[in-house]
């Protein structure tokens, strides 16, 4: 009878120090570190052979001669919704905040009129809706309002710069309902 009160006084004593580690920080820290592990165990996944992933990286800067410093320019975004709509492209999502007109009036008309070529999903952050008296309102430049109905919410918490978990579901702002990047994609 003691050995059993004594095993249930243990394991009583281990889940709450379990559940004390892991409710806090340092618990976070160790299941992400974990879960790192074994995604790494794993290994990479290829992509599904119908998507085409684009990226922005320093060596395209270079290539393109764009500055790092500066934002990449409206008219190689709509270079590439021209060659992407050429190539046979059904869907274009783009992961890059168009938070303002450019300083360049021509590359926003260009790829104004290239974003008619194919359906495309512009991101959206939370900076880009004003609560207000009955609900709430999407800010976009003048340039994408006619897309506004194809904006998805892109802001992804990000943990020790690792994306880990993301929502896949609908998003409400006040009356305004969102999609997220991941189902408008």
């Amino acid at each position: 009878m003691l050995r059993w009160l004594n095993i249930l006084i243990f394991a009583g004593l281990l889940t709450l120090l379990h559940w004390g580690i892991y409710s806090g920080r340092i618990g976070e820290r160790i299941e992400y570190f974990l879960s790192d592990q074994w995604f790494s165990l794993r290994g990479p996944v290829d992509p599904p052979e119908d998507i085409l992933l684009v990226t922005l990286d320093e060596d395209s800067y270079q290539e393109l001669e764009v500055p790092l410093s500066q934002a990449w320019p409206r008219a190689l975004h709509a270079k590439l919704l021209e060659s992407l709509k050429a190539a046979g492209a059904r869907k274009v999502v783009f992961d890059i905040f168009f938070e303002d007109e450019s300083g360049d009036p021509q590359a926003d008309k260009d790829l104004q009129e290239a974003l008619t070529l194919l359906p495309t999903v512009i991101t959206a952050n939370e900076t880009n809706f004003l609560a207000q008296k009955g609900g709430t309102t999407l800010l976009m430049p003048k340039l994408f309002e006619p897309f506004a109905g194809q904006v998805a919410l892109g802001s992804f918490p990000e943990d020790y710069g690792t994306v880990r978990r993301f929502k896949t579901k609908r998003t409400a702002h006040g009356a305004l309902q969102m999609p997220t990047i991941a189902e408008a994609a």
